[in-house]
């Protein structure tokens, strides 16, 4: 490890990793409270390093970036690393492993539980038990909503569009109907423009398993080219634990 080591500690607290550094071998290890990613850096070779755990943000990270893997030693308990041929490239990475530790399964789900807790310590000393009920909901839809924003870059999964006020984060299998893991699950939904959120909602479109827009036969073509469903799309960057959700959607809510 070289002597100075501020740019990766630079890099690692721009990313949010605020606990740390502490030294492991030839790495400098970082991580956040809340936040189940843990990440490793060194500089060799001229190049960046990351090493990331666990195991399910490391597949995530991989499959989306065209990150070169490195097959150097990496730290017993890291699940995968990668080489980055700069800060900015790293900084990108360290950014999306952060992001991907604070919304996979159970995290979201951790910090619901803890809102919710005092909200309703708050609510039963004034309120009924239907106040309960719509406390859990609210702080639910809204710390999902802000998961699924990060989750998806902050864009439609099918339209593209990036202005936040237009963007809705609808479940596939709905708050009705699933458990509370399911409920806080970011893989159980997609970032939605409004218009195309009343569709999914309402079941004229679904997604396949493959990111295929499946337009259900019921909506009238003229409200397809409104819709922006007229010609065909795809989700992007869908996960195989997307598709028990998606498949939960096509069979109850999407008008075939």
């Amino acid at each position: 490890m070289p002597q100075d080591t501020t740019l990766l500690r630079m890099a690692a607290v721009d990313a949010g990793f605020d606990i740390g550094p502490e030294n492991q071998d030839a790495w400098l290890r970082f991580n956040s409270a809340g936040n189940l990613a843990t990440v490793w850096l060194r500089e060799t070779d001229g190049a960046y390093v990351i090493a990331v755990a666990p195991e399910r943000v490391a597949v995530e990270v991989g499959q989306i970036y065209a990150a070169e893997a490195w097959s150097g030693k990496c730290p017993s308990t890291a699940a995968a690393a990668w080489r980055s041929p700069s800060r900015v490239a790293l900084g990108e990475l360290l950014r999306r492993v952060a992001i991907l530790g604070r919304v996979l399964p159970d995290q979201l789900l951790h910090e619901y539980i803890a809102v919710v807790d005092a909200e309703i310590e708050k609510a039963l000393a004034e309120s009924t038990l239907e106040r309960t009920v719509e406390v859990r909901q609210r702080v639910g839809q809204d710390l999902y909503r802000k998961a699924l924003m990060q989750y998806w870059n902050g864009r439609c999964a099918i339209s593209g569009i990036s202005i936040p006020s237009f963007l809705r984060a609808p479940h596939a299998k709905p708050w009705r109907d699933a458990t509370d893991r399911e409920r806080l699950d970011v893989h159980n939904g997609l970032l939605l423009a409004a218009h195309l959120d009343i569709a999914f909602d309402q079941g004229f479109i679904s997604v396949s398993d493959d990111g295929v827009v499946l337009v259900s036969d019921k909506l009238p073509a003229r409200e397809c080219g409104v819709l922006g469903v007229d010609e065909p799309r795809r989700v992007e960057r869908l996960r195989p634990e997307h598709q028990p959700f998606l498949a939960w959607h096509r069979d109850h809510i999407w008008q075939r």
